[in-house]
């Protein structure tokens, strides 16, 4: 059985957000300790965003860390080979992520393991505007793309978003020949946004991957990041998603 992206835990830009990054070895040290104290469920990607496996860190000292293997055999293969691994998990409700090199086979109580080096840097961001919406049902939000010439015969298409927030957004695409690789950029995206108005960006394809539905239907996730947003169509996004909050809180509430 596939494993499942956990829930938020798509890589950011580590580039845009450098004033959140800590490099001081016992601080990042401390991190991976609570890390794995509190058991956290940790993504891994590697192969430039295209795999991912759920892991947890088993140990953290001085030396480096040990990983927890993924149950998938050839997951677990391919990760040993990888360049790195691009970590990404919460704590306290604050976003982690980190990479790690120096990939190795290791073995912890008795299974299997994955021993890496200490990472040299670690984001830790905690920032409102980084809160990641689940499309609401009701919504049923789309991103208008406009395809660049020669990628594809249609010249717009309209994809379904998973999520959003001012960072980017998660977008679901069917297989049929449409091709999405990591860095991919297009231009004059529009969202329109109900209880709001509607957002026109550049998106860039950080990450895809596929997914399954149910009753054997496929289709692939694209997580996209907003490049060069405006200050209006910004504050755009956290209004709709404070809207949106406020319509689930008061269906909760009215449901008892």
């Amino acid at each position: 059985m596939p494993e499942q992206l956990a829930d938020n835990h798509e890589p950011l830009p580590v580039d845009a957000l450098s004033r959140y990054v800590l490099r001081n070895r016992t601080e990042i040290l401390y991190l991976l300790r609570a890390l794995q104290k509190k058991r956290s469920l940790i993504t891994a990607f590697f192969g430039e965003g295209r795999h991912f496996f759920l892991t947890a860190v088993l140990d953290a000292d001085d030396r480096g860390l040990i990983l927890d293997h993924s149950s998938d055999e050839r997951l677990h293969e391919a990760a040993l080979n990888a360049e790195k691994l691009v970590c990404t998990t919460k704590l306290d409700r604050v976003k982690v992520q980190f990479s790690v090199r120096d990939l190795s086979e290791a073995s912890f109580e008795g299974q299997p393991a994955i021993r890496c080096g200490l990472p040299e840097s670690l984001l830790r961001l905690q920032r409102r505007e980084y809160f990641r919406l689940s499309a609401p049902a009701e919504h049923a939000l789309k991103c208008r793309v406009c395809l660049p010439p020669g990628t594809d015969p249609r010249r717009v298409i309209n994809l379904g978003i998973v999520d959003i927030s001012a960072g980017g957004v998660a977008m679901l695409a069917p297989p049929d020949g449409m091709v999405l690789e990591p860095g991919m950029r297009f231009e004059k995206c529009r969202i329109d946004l109900p209880l709001v108005g509607f957002i026109e960006a550049t998106l860039e394809v950080r990450n895809v991957f596929d997914m399954a539905l149910g009753e054997g239907h496929q289709v692939m996730r694209a997580g996209c990041q907003f490049l060069d947003m405006s200050g209006t169509m910004t504050n755009a996004v956290q209004r709709y998603i404070m809207a949106a909050e406020r319509e689930r809180r008061a269906r909760e509430a009215a449901l008892g």
